[in-house]
């Protein structure tokens, strides 16, 4: 048996000393989960009206061979792209960021005498469709995700959002690395153009926009589990697992393709399970795109729903970044200037009801807890936005028997996710505003450590 020594190939000797610092192959033991993955009761608010019934037919739905593998992949990233990133600091980051751009936008045979490692992640991952990958499913659930009620799409932002800000192993990565507070509105944007541009039609086509950003996302994911990864001790890594785990992004997949669809569904637009089977296959194939571990990729909506459950139940949090960046949150509210800054100020509160909707009233209670927001009421404006919730999905649903249904969602999907778009363009007029750069994903391109600024 040969494993794959991640200390060679990718990560460096402060992490990589540790026992479980390898790649798994199907001959390898499972590892145990990082100490860290502990079940957190502030998260069952949606595993209970979400999950849960959905996966009650299983005695011990945690029990599932590909559940056990994701608490195992919870110690490795993504094979190919650490790989390249680590081949990437021998050449130099400027050199390399050529190469891999002229890889991605016109093809790896164009770049002349290409090192093993770019060559390897193209010819091996993102030039090779998976066998698996039918377009028609990809287009049709492609459809379905963007056809979802504005509100449920706009919870599943929220609900990812909780996880950056809250769950133990984003918000620790997010909060290290600093970038959320000393780039936020950069780092917002690339977020949201993110979600837009996978949601385009033929967005996800090898040349397309959706695949060169999702690709562009991977390698920044890759650069910060390695700049962590160099930072970290032994004994940090042996609490942790891997900063920005193959695990975390199988999941987090997972869980953003199916909560607009398991949301409507709760309120009252029901969803088939060969629809949800169609957004599944939707997000896997954006999950390969982003290096995903193909042995935790999967089409079967019951496993996938157990995986998304697991790593709801185990996301833990809040760390002391949480508090941090909700207090460097609470405080750019506080000094936001003139009509905005009242504005703000006013919808706060209403606007932290409207999370509750989506998270549950302890979720939020965690996220404020140490900040200027932490005792406001919640109600009435959590009941009042639910309203609004139930009345937008009963309103699609209605709307759904009528005749046309497919030419109407057709339609609505011409542009992507229109949430996606509205936040867009939300985002790229603060940027301009506070003269940030456009995005183009580089932003941990540099080898200097990027601490919190507020640590």
């Amino acid at each position: 048996m040969e494993l794959i020594d991640v200390a060679k190939r990718a990560l460096p000797d402060t992490a990589a000393g540790h026992p479980y610092n390898y790649y798994w192959r199907a001959d390898t033991p499972l590892r145990p989960p990082p100490p860290r993955l502990v079940e957190a009761s502030i998260w069952d608010y949606n595993r209970d009206r979400l999950y849960r019934p959905r996966l009650a037919h299983l005695e011990n739905p945690h029990e599932l061979p590909i559940v056990r593998l994701l608490a195992d992949h919870e110690w490795q990233g993504d094979e190919l792209m650490d790989a390249w990133v680590a081949e990437a600091r021998t050449i130099g980051n400027g050199p390399a960021r050529l190469m891999f751009t002229q890889a991605l936008d016109h093809g790896i045979d164009t770049v002349e005498n290409p090192p093993a490692a770019l060559t390897r992640l193209f010819a091996e991952g993102l030039d090779a469709r998976p066998a698996w990958f039918d377009p028609k499913a990809f287009e049709r659930g492609r459809q379905l995700w963007c056809d979802c009620s504005y509100l449920s799409r706009s919870g599943m932002a929220v609900l990812d959002l909780m996880g950056t800000f809250v769950g133990a192993e984003v918000s620790t990565a997010v909060g290290e690395t600093g970038r959320l507070v000393r780039d936020p509105y950069r780092r917002n944007l690339e977020t949201f153009e993110f979600f837009l541009e996978v949601s385009k039609p033929g967005g996800m086509r090898r040349f397309g926009k959706g695949f060169t950003t999702t690709t562009r996302v991977r390698l920044m994911h890759a650069q910060v589990r390695a700049r962590l990864s160099r930072s970290w001790s032994r004994d940090r890594y042996a609490e942790h697992g891997n900063p920005i785990s193959t695990a975390l992004t199988a999941t987090a997949g997972i869980t953003i393709g199916l909560l607009p669809m398991l949301l409507d569904d709760h309120y009252g637009r029901r969803k088939t399970e060969r629809q949800m089977t169609d957004v599944l296959h939707y997000w896997t194939y954006i999950n390969y795109v982003l290096g995903v571990a193909p042995e935790l990729l999967t089409l079967d909506l019951t496993e996938a729903l157990a995986m998304s459950d697991y790593s709801t139940g185990h996301a833990g949090g809040p760390t002391a970044w949480t508090e941090q960046m909700a207090r460097a949150a609470a405080d750019n509210i506080a000094g936001a200037r003139g009509k905005r800054g009242t504005l703000v100020r006013a919808v706060t509160v209403p606007t932290l009801g409207a999370v509750a909707t989506f998270s549950g009233d302890v979720l939020v209670r965690e996220l404020t807890r140490n900040t200027s927001y932490a005792d406001v009421r919640l109600q009435p404006w959590k009941s009042l936005f639910e309203v609004a919730l139930r009345a937008n999905v009963r309103t699609r649903a209605a709307t759904d028997r009528l005749p046309g249904k497919s030419v109407r969602r057709r339609a609505v999907c011409r542009l992507g996710d229109t949430t996606s778009l509205a936040a867009v363009q939300l985002g790229r007029h603060l940027a301009k505003e506070n003269r940030v750069p456009m995005t183009n994903y580089s932003g941990h391109d540099s080898e200097e450590p990027q601490r919190c600024p507020m640590a």
